[in-house]
């Protein structure tokens, strides 16, 4: 943990400069048992209101992927805005597995073993903690809702007790670089006025509860009893002294009495409204001119899945140039390559060695439109934005689709026979059907297999196993582990990942030695249609499926039979 906190401060960022941005995240962080604290740092397409340096208020809202890190984020206890600068708590540690979820951005901090840490760390237990992104973006902020896609983190704050004081339902800290002041010192300054207001009127009260003003007291009766004109008449109400003294004699009196009080106030109220000359009622739907329609600035049903498939394989970067990848394999025997020397200088073992070639087909992917200029200029929210990240979605679905179809059809893979819908109460079969798999994943590529990609219906059945538990609740002797809170499923060491797009029954067992996706993309390219008044845009990438070792390829295949120890090859 120290160096992990030499390394933060070697690499921490500059001091803020104007752009330097703060948003709160709206939820609670989770303190793992590790120690180490994770949860969601920006939430994707949530609308919040914000302030300028100026003071100048607009909607603020983070496109998916719309917030990226780069290189070391440091950590800190706390920051706040004093005097237009930027004042950070100690440094206490760096951010880690940052992700890119559906929900928004999540990431995990890890504490160096320093004294800050340990009471932040001891805090967070007690009473709770949340996160305060730091980020430099710059988008212009003239609009009156700003979607930024090209933030920037540069630090993170980790804040303790979120559900007290400016915490409660905060989703934004309303400060900006450089401001005019503190709004967290203002949101408190706020809260000291109006407590110092409550002692001022209660300062000619020795002890006890401060009396109300018989003025305040005649203002509320002309509110309930709905006398909102002329000087109002004595009341009963008005000989008590404030509404403590009348809450008093309310308790020491009879059970005749407060009926009494209100009787003749509220008759009078009512007779007034029934003799009363009746208006002409005027109601929303009389003045459409003057009702404007309700708007949400979220377009909904724009579901980014990801790429489960080609996360988990590994994507890298295509070749320089060409339309077909080519690389060399050896498919020998070793254990033919080396043998004894029956006699002293008698023939040693000699096996000719070939370097096979193989390649695969750089596919293109793409999809389009033509976007008229006055749907582009018109449109709130921006039909071009929503429009790309539907298109970019799509993208991801139909390449993570194309890799899982070809991932299962490996010339050479392996297959290890597990019936996915017998029954496996203890979860014994599939334990052991794993297990034979990552054997053989080892096997062929020298390593163990390393994640398990699975269809829905399998992903189902292995997580709703009696003796896979979540994981909060201790995984002692059990087959694996597995929460539907956050759709993590373990087994026997594997992380299974869901791929939605996978056949029913479809379940693979692998390594990154066997296979890769090679992929230079998803692009956006737009070109303005002068004569149409419009704009082509299009989202396009390249990519192609490389299967090195398919015998590292294992596929769990149903069978009638109990699961054997056996596993064949197809060619």
């Amino acid at each position: 943990m120290d160096m992990i906190h030499a390394r933060a401060l070697a690499e921490a960022p500059a001091p803020p400069t104007a752009t330097t941005m703060i948003r709160r995240a709206s939820g609670a962080a989770t303190l793992e048992a590790a120690g180490s604290i994770a949860g969601r740092l920006i939430p994707w397409d949530t609308v919040a209101e914000v302030s300028d340096g100026d003071g100048r208020r607009y909607r603020e809202s983070f496109a998916p992927g719309g917030l990226r890190a780069e290189g070391v984020i440091p950590v800190y206890a706390g920051h706040r805005y004093v005097g237009g600068r930027l004042e950070r708590g100690p440094l206490v540690g760096r951010v880690d597995d940052l992700e890119n979820r559906p929900d928004g951005f999540h990431g995990r901090v890890t504490l160096a073993d320093v004294p800050a840490a340990r009471e932040l760390r001891a805090l967070a237990d007690l009473v709770g903690a949340t996160f305060s992104v730091e980020f430099e973006d710059h988008t212009p902020a003239r609009a009156a809702e700003v979607i930024r896609t090209t933030a920037v983190m540069t630090g993170l704050a980790v804040l303790t007790a979120p559900d007290t004081g400016a915490y409660a339902g905060a989703e934004v800290l309303s400060v900006r670089a450089a401001p005019d002041g503190d709004d967290d010192q203002g949101e408190g300054d706020g809260g000291e006025g109006e407590g110092e207001g409550e002692q001022g009127e209660g300062a000619g009260a020795e002890g006890g509860v401060p009396p109300i003003g018989r003025a305040a007291i005649e203002r509320e009766v002309l509110r309930v009893i709905g006398r909102v004109a002329g000087r109002p008449q004595p009341h009963p109400l008005a000989r008590y002294g404030s509404a403590y003294a009348f809450m008093d004699a309310a308790r020491a009196s009879s059970s005749e009495e407060l009926p009494h009080l209100f009787a003749e106030a509220y008759h009078e109220h009512r007779a007034r409204i029934d003799h009363g000359r009746a208006f002409v009622d005027q109601i929303t739907t009389d003045n459409p001119g003057v009702i404007p329609p309700a708007w949400l600035s979220e377009v909904f049903g724009i579901i980014d899945t990801g790429r489960p498939v080609i996360s988990a394989i590994g994507p890298r970067p295509l070749p320089p140039a060409g339309m077909e990848i080519d690389w060399p394999y050896f498919d020998g025997d070793l254990h033919a390559l080396v043998g004894e020397q029956a006699t002293e200088k008698g023939d040693i073992v000699s096996v000719k060695v070939s370097l096979k070639k193989a390649s695969t087909p750089i596919k293109t992917y793409a999809g389009g439109s033509d976007l008229s200029w006055q749907l582009i200029r018109r449109s709130q929210p921006a039909y071009r934005d929503a429009y790309l990240r539907i298109m970019q979605a799509a993208y991801g679905v139909v390449t993570d689709a194309a890799v899982g179809d070809q991932v299962t059809a490996v010339p050479g893979h392996q297959t290890v026979t597990y019936d996915v819908t017998a029954a496996d109460p203890d979860g014994t079969l599939l334990r052991a059907a794993i297990f034979e798999a990552s054997v053989l994943v080892q096997r062929a590529t020298g390593s163990p297999a390393s994640f398990v990609l699975a269809a829905p219906d399998v992903f189902v059945k292995f997580g709703g196993m009696p003796t896979m538990v979540p994981s909060a609740y201790g995984t002692q002797n059990v087959t694996g582990t597995a929460q539907a809170s956050t759709l993590d499923v373990n087994v026997s060491g594997l992380q299974v990942t869901l791929a939605l797009d996978l056949d029913d029954g479809t379940c693979i067992v692998s390594n990154r030695q066997a296979c890769a996706w090679f992929e230079d993309g998803p692009f956006v390219v737009a070109a303005p249609v002068v004569p149409k008044l419009g704009e082509d845009v299009a989202v396009w990438g390249m990519g192609g499926f490389g299967a090195f070792i398919g015998a590292g390829v294992v596929l769990l295949e149903p069978d009638v039979t109990p699961l054997t120890a056996r596993s064949t090859s197809k060619k």
